[in-house]
């Protein structure tokens, strides 16, 4: 087999990545251990951090969430627009900011 097999027909070995000069030993190997400390130095540090952040993640509700009690405000809610007498909203234009009630008094049936 040959590299052509491989890497195709119009491959041409000076363009390949092959083409820069090679780090001599001398530099690559201070580089090497450099890196293998921090790696390793760094790594407890790292591994606590995202443990961290997963059990924070995981227990912390989004900003976007309904509080646990939304039920009971919603149904409260109801229960005074239907003691005295509102209407739920029908339709809210977002650009005036105004809106129409419906006609009919909240149901009794969904305010308990």
């Amino acid at each position: 087999m040959k590299t052509d097999d491989f890497l195709g027909e119009d491959f041409r070995r000076e363009r390949g990545e092959n083409r820069e000069v090679v780090i001599h030993p001398a530099t690559m190997s201070p580089l090497l251990v450099w890196a293998l400390r921090v790696v390793h130095g760094l790594a407890p540090d790292i591994i606590n951090a995202h443990s961290a952040w997963r059990r924070l993640k995981t227990n912390i509700r989004p900003a976007h969430a309904a509080p646990k009690h939304g039920l009971k405000l919603v149904r409260a809610h109801l229960e005074q627009l239907k003691t005295s007498g509102g209407a739920l909203p029908e339709y809210i234009d977002s650009h005036e900011g105004t809106s129409r009630s419906a006609s009919a008094p909240v149901p009794p049936t969904i305010a308990r």
